[in-house]
């Protein structure tokens, strides 16, 4: 930043709401006198002629003459246009007029009155984009001027007379263009980021008859390569050299070959530059002109504006005033000043007598509160404000029964500030959809909040499947006001009715739960009003529902004799959103003192199925890729052999080869679906959600639903299988191993490696079952922050993290659960059978006698079967004391450890 800034000697605004651009500014004479005027022309086609008067800050003194020239102005240009004298050339859309400024003196203090007339004009075959005048040929005492159109082809105008039309070579687009009048030649900028310059003569003989072999074709007089996007060209008479400005970059080339002289590279793109005597100026996009000799900088000046054109002017006797013109319509005539920017401290103020016993006092008063405020307790943490609050109001709309649910949802977005440039992001649950996932606004602040309406509901095209949580999920982007880019998350709670539809009861069910609480039963239809039909009897004791757009149906079941609910259907991952749902409800109507067991066996068998179904979807789907690669071999090798057929001159027989190329095209197209892989992914997702939820029964084990999470995408490389085993390695490895101190430092990272088959996963969450069907719950750590620098500081120094920042695990009380918690063989399980819930009293007593027993021969075994964990551990991961752990489970582990622990995996 420069210490001084451009002073202004005088300055206009060019309208409200006009666009002005490169080549819309022009200064020099326009009468027969020596002074010179400044004229503007905008994109809405007004022209203005400004006299710049110092100290003229509206401009209403300065301006000679506006005009509205009905059509929109490209460039304007003043030069030797007419015979008489000086003129004005202005260019169209479609036409290229020059005009004469005359003035008539006024009586006393009235002033002078300008008027504009037109002299000649000429009407274009093409759209116009530019244009540059002077001596072609150089002739004496005339200026002649040449078009540029939109297709880079010149049109030269001879004053009054039309001269000729040229197509520049290897030119497509237009670009900035330039006359050297000593060396007599145009230098213009194509889209091929090449600088190309031309002679006047060698354009004024050639010819575009292209089939007349003795025609003379445009040839260029010298290239040269500037690698970037050319936005502006100068001439430099003084140096004989040419000023070329690129998007980041200025180069100076010679006149004679086009070499280059020497080149400047910024940091921020350059706007404008301005060849001087021996200097030149350039204007940055952050607001400075700069002076410099070459390449070397010798003034810094700042600058309110980023100029889009620069041109000097002379100003009454003021010589060598700095006109620059922004894009909005904002004219400066600058000078550089060298008064410094910065406030000048007043002196007076740093001599002034010091009291130091007061300072000292004041000294130690404050750091005896620094003491006081930071003694004890840590210092609270600030809580950040966020730039953007997201409300969202959910209606479900009335739809009569047997039609699919649609739920409208209002977004409202409020801030106290202004951001721009917001998107929201719309992420619901499969197999929901959403009418637009992708909202942008402009911008955002107190006066115009954001809102917005959209529709989630079961489409057409939705997977089915059942989902494991009515969450969807809202990202929103945005720029604050500092310009930094934010983002807020939030979750929308979609109704229960969003994806279900309700039906009769059915009897039959392979996948039974049942739950017993606490508390009195409550009547399933004062639950689940959505899921009453006419045909149902009001207080009954069982509802159901299907999952849209699977006809899978799955009924809920309340006990006449006890507080037991019966959630069945035909797989497990159809029961994790009901069970929420019934947890859910029953806590809000019971309150916190709702306590919850599991009265059936652990549904372990038809979690296994499914991940064994998803395997085989996994190696159907690798087999198709396979087969996929073949086909397209195939269906190239076709399209080789029909192509060497269509150029041979002498056709011959396809043999059938078309036939062959649309039925291996058809092929590959059907081995490319792979639908079922991600259906059956999330069903497991879906089942371990449901087998986390039954799990956490048992005791305190809220970290299960980071391991078996309902959010893990299925990749090519890195499957559920790997990572559901990699997550339940690490857990069985730390948090709930006898040893885990020893055994949750792993030494080593690496990648995860395929699996060959799920057999090691199954016995993992067999193991997680048992751990903690025996009460072994994970102990709370403290911050994760604080056992991560505690890992870092171990890892650097070469020895093990302390094993207070590791899992320890909590052993069973005498009643066999954990504070209270409901005993762990109870848990796991349960009655010989789930159909008992519902028996008579005299046989429910039978049961009770048969559970004592099998509880107390489990009780006798309990010494042994300890001993034998320790040895099926050593097994499974490998003895810490004798051997180390096998390669894979310390990459897995070690790779997993940082990313749990950032998630708060142990909070």
């Amino acid at each position: 930043m420069s210490l001084f800034k451009a002073r202004d000697w005088w300055r206009c605004q060019c309208g409200s709401g006009e666009e002005f651009d490169n080549g819309c500014l022009a200064t020099g004479r326009l009468l027969q006198d020596l002074q010179q005027f400044v004229a503007i022309g905008s994109h809405s086609g007004i022209l203005r002629i400004f006299k710049p008067v110092k100290g003229d800050a509206t401009g209403t003194e300065s301006t000679c003459l506006e005009k509205d020239l009905r059509g929109p102005i490209l460039a304007v240009a003043i030069g030797n246009l007419i015979s008489e004298g000086r003129g004005l050339a202005v260019l169209h859309d479609r036409k290229l007029a020059v005009y004469t400024l005359s003035c008539t003196q006024g009586h006393s203090n009235g002033g002078s009155a300008y008027s504009l007339r037109l002299a000649y004009e000429h009407s274009l075959k093409k759209s116009g984009y530019n244009l540059c005048c002077g001596p072609f040929g150089k002739v004496e005492r005339r200026d002649f001027i040449a078009v540029q159109h939109l297709d880079a082809a010149v049109s030269v105008f001879e004053q009054e007379s039309f001269s000729f039309i040229r197509y520049l070579p290897n030119a497509v687009l237009p670009g900035p263009m330039a006359y050297l009048p000593a060396s007599d030649i145009f230098v213009t900028g194509n889209s091929a980021r090449v600088v190309e310059a031309y002679k006047y003569n060698s354009l004024a003989v050639a010819t575009d008859a292209q089939d007349d072999p003795k025609s003379r074709r445009v040839k260029h007089e010298w290239v040269h390569n500037s690698g970037e996007l050319v936005l502006d060209i100068r001439a430099w008479p003084r140096q004989e050299a040419v000023l070329v400005l690129n998007y980041r970059s200025v180069l100076c080339l010679s006149e004679a070959a086009g070499q280059p002289n020497w080149a400047l590279r910024f940091e921020v793109p350059p706007a404008a530059i301005l060849p001087l005597t021996a200097n030149w100026l350039v204007a940055s996009s952050t607001g400075q002109l700069l002076v410099l000799h070459e390449n070397e900088l010798l003034w810094g000046a700042q600058h309110s504006a980023t100029p889009v054109q620069l041109q000097l002017v002379t100003a009454g006797q003021t010589e060598g005033l700095i006109v620059a013109l922004t894009e909005d319509g904002r004219c400066d005539a600058l000078y550089l000043g060298t008064d410094p920017s910065l406030p000048i401290m007043n002196p007076s103020s740093a001599f002034r007598d010091l009291d130091v016993t007061r300072l000292d006092g004041e000294l130690r008063a404050i750091q005896g509160r620094i003491r006081q405020a930071t003694s004890g307790a840590s210092l609270p943490a600030v809580k950040e404000t966020a730039d953007l609050q997201l409300n969202f109001h959910v209606a479900a709309s009335s739809r009569p029964i047997g039609a699919a649910p649609e739920v409208s949802v209002t977004v409202q977005g409020r801030t106290k500030s202004h951001i721009q440039e917001v998107q929201l992001c719309l992420q619901p649950p499969a197999p929901l959809q959403v009418s637009q996932p992708r909202l942008t606004f402009s911008f955002v602040d107190s006066s115009h909040p954001l809102e917005a309406e959209v529709q989630f509901s079961v489409g057409p095209n939705s997977t089915a499947c059942a989902p494991a949580s009515l969450q969807a999920t809202v990202v929103a982007t945005f720029t604050s006001t500092a310009g930094s880019p934010k983002c807020v998350q939030s979750v929308i709670h979609l109704p229960f009715a969003a994806c279900v539809q309700p039906v009769l009861p059915e009897k039959q069910a392979r996948c039974k739960l049942t739950l017993e609480f606490n508390k009195p039963p409550v009547p399933l239809d004062q639950l689940f009003p959505e899921l009453q039909l006419p045909e149902l009897e009001p207080g009954g004791q069982a509802v159901a529902f299907r999952y849209l757009p699977d006809s899978a149906t799955v009924t809920l079941v309340a006990s006449q004799t006890a507080s037991k609910y019966r959630l069945q259907g035909d797989s497990l991952d159809q029961l994790t959103l009901p069970l929420r749902e019934l947890r859910q409800r029953l806590r809000g109507h019971h309150g916190d003192a709702l306590r919850c067991n599991l009265a059936c066996p652990l549904p372990l068998p038809d979690y296994c199925e499914l991940v064994d179904w998803h395997w085989e979807c996994r190696q159907r789907v690798a087999s198709l890729d396979a087969q996929l690669e073949q086909k397209a071999a195939q269906f190239r090798a076709v399209q080789k052999r029909l192509l060497a057929k269509f150029k041979d001159k002498t056709a011959g027989p396809l043999q059938s080869l078309d036939l062959l190329l649309e039925s291996a095209g058809e092929q590959a197209i059907s081995r490319s679906r792979q639908q079922a892989l991600r259906a059956s992914g999330q069903r497991v997702c879906a089942a371990g959600a449901a087998l986390a939820e039954l799990l956490q029964l048992a005791g305190p084990a809220e970290q299960l639903g980071s391991v078996l999470s309902d959010q893990l995408d299925d990749f090519p490389e890195c499957g559920l299988a790997e990572q559901l085993d990699a997550a339940l390695t690490h857990l069985l490895r730390t948090g709930l191993s006898r040893s885990g101190a020893k055994d949750a430092m792993v030494s080593g990272a690496g990648r995860l490696e395929p699996a060959k088959d799920v057999a090691k996963l199954k016995k993992h969450v067999q193991m997680l079952c048992e751990k903690l069907a025996r009460g072994a719950t994970i102990a709370p750590l403290p911050a994760p922050g604080a056992a991560a620098a505690a890992s870092a500081a171990a890892a650097a120094a070469g020895s093990v993290a302390p094993t207070s920042a590791l899992p320890v695990i909590r052993e069973p009380d005498s009643r066999g659960g954990i504070g209270g918690a409901p005993s762990g063989e109870d848990f796991l399980n349960g009655s010989l059978n789930a159909s008992q819930q519902f028996m008579s009293p005299r046989a429910a007593d039978s049961s009770k006698k048969q559970r004592h027993k099998k509880k107390k021969k489990q009780k006798k075994h309990h010494r042994d079967r300890e001993d034998g964990e320790e040895e099926e551990e050593a097994d499974m991961f490998g003895s810490a004391r004798s051997k180390p752990a096998p390669r894979e489970l310390e990459k897995a582990s070690a790779l997993l450890a940082p990313a749990a622990e950032s998630a708060g995996f142990y909070d």
